[in-house]
Formats: C-alpha cells, sequence, structure tokens
C-alpha cells in the first residue's frame, strides 16, 4: 500500500508552481513602473520546531513570526492527530 501517484504529481506540480510564482515576482520587482521605490522583504527558516525570522522591515518580521509560530503549532497538532488515528 504505497502512496497514489496523483500526489507525486500534485507535489511536483506544486513545487514548480511555487518558484514559477518565485521568479514572476523576482522579474517583476526588479524593473519598478516609478522613479521612487522601495522594497520591502522578509524570510523564514524553520529548523525542526524553531523559526529563524529575518527581515528589513519590523512589520514584515512580526507578521511573518506570527505566520511561522501559527505554522509550527498547525504542524504539531497534525502531528497529534495521525498518531493518535494510526494507533
Amino acid at each position: 500500500m504505497g502512496v497514489p501517484l496523483f500526489l507525486y504529481v500534485l507535489g511536483t506540480l506544486l513545487v514548480v508552481f511555487g518558484i514559477l510564482i518565485i521568479l514572476v515576482v523576482a522579474m517583476r520587482q526588479s524593473f519598478p513602473k516609478s522613479g521612487k521605490s522601495s522594497v520591502k522583504a522578509g524570510g523564514v527558516i524553520i529548523v525542526g520546531p524553531i523559526p529563524i525570522v529575518f527581515g528589513t522591515d519590523r512589520k514584515i518580521v512580526k507578521t511573518l513570526l506570527a505566520l511561522s509560530v501559527g505554522l509550527a503549532a498547525l504542524v504539531l497538532v497534525t502531528f497529534i492527530v495521525f498518531y493518535l488515528l494510526s494507533r
């Protein structure tokens, strides 16, 4: 009983779609429409259950921190539910 093929295809398509979105946004940001522009960016690296958040703006860092803590909680709840269901 393995994983159905459509889950592999779905995962691959999601990765490819995510990479395409990143490329399109990067290209759009490199050619600003007006003469004056300001770019704010941030990112999260999740090592195990610990999020490492960085960014160029306080608001972005706070937002990413809240999202990463929410994601870590969601993953923890999912693991617990699957563990309890598999017993």
